[in-house]
């Protein structure tokens, strides 16, 4: 019966508390700013000052580690902020998903190891995006999977000179993804 599954069905929901982080930019401004040619000069400012922020960001969000030692050994001060809060490869290396390419190049093979670690997360295409440093950019474009017509199609980077997707996700080239890792996935300095 119907009705009896529903009766015995435990509907619930899970509580999650947020905490809010923010990270401050101060930049010194002369007392001659406030002059009538200053306006120009502090619109260019408040542009700079907030591309900051997103650089800071998106650092934070790729990097980011609040333990009370940062996993990289070059992040040592709490003023940086890759100390405001957990980033994605923390999060990664906390649930156990690291795929050692060994220093070779990035193949096509280990990507898709990547996507077979993430289990179910890993599945659709349509809920991933492949974050690559310009470094790790330029050695997908040399993919032989992508590079000739016959393989590639249209898209091939021979014509193209770029490539926006692999495996139908699509790749953002940030400079924040480190290339400096040692094989556990963390800087050491070594």
């Amino acid at each position: 019966d119907p009705a009896d599954n529903l009766a015995s069905a435990n509907f619930s929901t899970s509580k999650i508390t947020l905490q809010a982080q923010k990270l401050v930019e101060y930049m010194g401004l002369p007392e001659e700013l406030n002059e009538d040619s200053a306006p120009g000069i502090l619109a260019l400012t408040r542009s700079e000052v907030s591309e900051a922020q997103f650089r800071a960001w998106e650092d934070a969000i790729l990097n980011g580690d609040d333990s009370g030692t940062h996993m990289d050994s070059d992040v040592s001060g709490t003023e940086d902020a890759r100390t405001a809060w957990k980033g994605l490869r923390k999060l990664a290396l906390a649930n156990s998903a690291v795929v050692d390419f060994g220093n070779a190049a990035a193949s096509l093979t280990k990507l898709r190891e990547m996507r077979v670690v993430m289990g179910k997360f890993g599945v659709s295409e349509r809920s991933l995006v492949w974050m690559a440093s310009p470094k790790i950019y330029q050695q997908l474009l040399s993919l032989d999977e992508v590079t000739t017509v016959e393989k590639f199609g249209p898209q091939a980077t021979i014509l193209r000179g770029a490539l926006a997707a692999l495996d139908g996700i699509p790749i953002v080239i940030t400079e924040y993804n480190r290339d400096d890792l040692n094989a556990t996935g963390v800087y050491d300095g070594t």
